[in-house]
């Protein structure tokens, strides 16, 4: 069943992203609907392994058990292993972290470097163990691990350059484990409180409560699934937030100074002179483009990009600013006036894809490292210093770099034709209707005119359905998680029953007993949704700043989104247990009470 649904699952998905990922900013991704019979099969043997291995080590755990207990449903009593044991596996555990941490850091791995420093801070607490000192070691050790988990991506930015979904999941676990097990600290002394505090009106508050505070480990289990589960939606919602906000701020980093870019064909291009006589434009630059190919050192592989051909009149007006103009240049006019003067130099985005696909196997470039630039029409090719980075140079589906127009002459054989020009235009002016003029005004060059807001709307929109769409996906694995509290609430009703009914024969109503399990679901729940939201904000906002997300982001919560899932998961999470609330509120005392039972 779970094999089918899975396969129907990865049709519906594929269904909604191929829109997504069709479109030329994307990349023109052309998805295709397939099930492998092979990797169907793969999936079902690898769930019985897990199924049939926890089956197990639960059937020896029981077997080691004391009968009487087990029939009786009582608790066993923890387990207290010798000195020796705790201080062997502490002392496996922070050497296998270390080494973890320094292989991470030496191939830049966001996955071993942050979960070696949490094997480190397990292994140190399970050295310095003693009953007394435990709740104090592991807020110590939580502490630093989550604070760690966090400022990492400051120490090793190389490492967080993207949302990989595996370090998703560690990041996730690592954080939010951390952050319940300081919630736990916190809510014991607030419960008891509370409990201690409580008028007698506020008793299924109070049995709820307590029943929330017992079955620790279990519960401890369903609170980390929800929290690892709603910190993954909460992360992607949040970052695809930040794309929608950062719209106005990705047009200005693209623009330069320019308010919209007007294509046109080669062979006949558009008068900038046209251009310029239409009401509410203030400036033209022209600029001489061509597509080629780049790639660094001896890599086989290339990646295309758009060559912007540009002069003195580019500088100012639609030069993108720099992150990186370089030492020797000292600011972003003198590095454009560079690489105006000096055909043997370009200026790169900050964004410009660099993988072993695409041909810059040795990662982001840098302000003076050598690129080769090849014309694949003419086979003209160069060698090109770096002389600076600019913030922003992708839109459209393609990559742009800018180099001296000469530079583009002599790749293309001869001379260029002025094929794009950059508008400015009065702040009273619209510039998507000045664009929509332009298209209509020049059909016979070819022209195609778009706004650079337009343009940072396009290249933004595929990030943003994705990660709507991830965020989705990501919430199937609520329907486990409400699964779960499911099962641990009914259980808990059967180890209640002669529980629940000495308090009915005391006098308790069902009603009393139903809401005491509906708040008892809330606070687990509550604790889990509250640690998932906050973490994935948190680490939304550190990915943010440091701009790992390809450009430094202004962080701001998505409150609105974020409270309408807390909302639905708890209204999914109440409806769950009501079979238990209602369980528990039916149960006739008499028939419980009996020794039978």
């Amino acid at each position: 069943v779970g094999a089918a649904a899975g396969v129907g699952m990865g049709f519906v998905v594929v269904l909604l992203a191929r829109d997504v990922l069709a479109t030329r900013t994307a990349g023109g991704v052309d998805l295709i609907t397939a099930a492998r019979v092979s990797s169907v099969v793969q999936s079902c043997l690898v769930v019985l392994g897990v199924s049939l291995i926890v089956i197990v080590l639960t059937s020896v755990l029981a077997a080691r058990g004391n009968v009487v207990r087990l029939i009786r449903r009582i608790e066993h009593p923890p387990l207290q292993p010798s000195r020796r044991v705790l201080a062997g596996a502490g002392a496996a555990l922070c050497a296998g972290g270390i080494a973890l941490a320094a292989v991470g850091v030496i191939v830049t791995n966001a996955i071993a470097i942050v979960a070696g420093p949490a094997a480190v801070a397990a292994g140190i607490v399970l050295i310095l163990y003693t009953p007394s000192r435990a709740p104090a070691l592991v807020l110590v050790a939580c502490a630093d691990t989550l604070a760690w988990a966090v400022l990492s991506m400051n120490v090793v930015p190389r490492a967080f350059t993207g949302l990989d979904i595996a370090v998703i999941i560690v990041e996730g676990v690592v954080t939010t484990t951390c952050a319940l097990a300081l919630a736990n600290a916190v809510r014991r002394p607030l419960t008891r409180g509370v409990l201690a505090g409580s008028p007698p009106r506020a008793l299924p508050i109070v049995l709820g409560l307590a029943y929330a505070g017992t079955a620790r480990r279990r519960t401890f289990l369903i609170t980390t699934m929800y929290a690892v589960v709603v910190f993954t939606i909460s992360l992607l919602v949040t970052v695809a937030h930040l794309y929608a906000n950062d719209v106005a701020a990705l047009g200005r980093r693209l623009s330069g100074g320019a308010d919209l870019e007007v294509t046109s064909n080669p062979a006949q291009p558009v008068s900038p002179n046209d251009v310029a006589r239409l009401p509410g434009v203030v400036g033209v630059t022209p600029v001489a483009a061509l597509n080629a190919e780049i790639r660094t050192g001896h890599a086989v592989a290339s990646q295309g990009v758009t060559v912007m051909g540009i002069d003195a009149g580019f500088v100012g007006h639609g030069a993108p600013p720099l992150t990186e103009p370089g030492a020797r240049n000292g600011s972003d006019v003198d590095a454009y006036r560079t690489v105006v003067r000096d055909p043997d130099t370009l200026i790169v985005g900050r964004d410009l894809r660099a993988d072993r696909q695409s041909g810059l196997s040795k990662g982001a470039l840098r302000v003076g490292d050598v690129v080769q630039l090849r014309n694949p029409t003419t086979g003209r090719a160069r060698s090109l210093i770096v002389a600076g980075i600019a913030a922003a140079a992708r839109y459209a589906g393609t990559d742009h770099i800018y180099v001296a127009r000469s530079l583009v002459e002599e790749l293309a054989g001869g001379p260029a034709a002025t094929n794009v020009l950059f508008v400015a235009t009065r702040p009273d002016a619209n510039p998507d209707v000045l664009a929509a003029i332009i298209d209509g005004t020049h059909l016979p060059n070819g022209t195609y005119a778009r706004s650079f807001d337009a343009l940072a709307r396009e290249s933004l929109s595929a990030q943003r359905q994705f990660l709507d769409l991830s965020a989705g996906y990501a919430a199937v694995g609520l329907v486990a998680v409400l699964a779960g509290i499911s099962v641990l609430m009914v259980d808990r009703v059967r180890e209640r029953r002669q529980q629940i009914s000495l308090l009915r024969a005391l006098g308790f109503s069902r009603v009393t007993i139903r809401r005491s399990y509906a708040i008892e679901a809330v606070t687990i729940a509550l604790e889990g949704m509250l640690t998932g939201v906050l973490t994935g904000c948190l680490v939304a906002w550190r990915l943010a700043a440091r701009g790992s997300l390809g450009q430094p982001l202004a962080f701001s919560a998505p409150v609105l989104p974020l409270l309408a899932i807390v909302a639905a998961v708890l209204a999914a999470t109440l409806a769950s247990t009501l079979v238990a609330a209602r369980r528990a509120g039916r149960l006739r005392p008499a028939l419980a009470l009996r020794a039978a039972e």
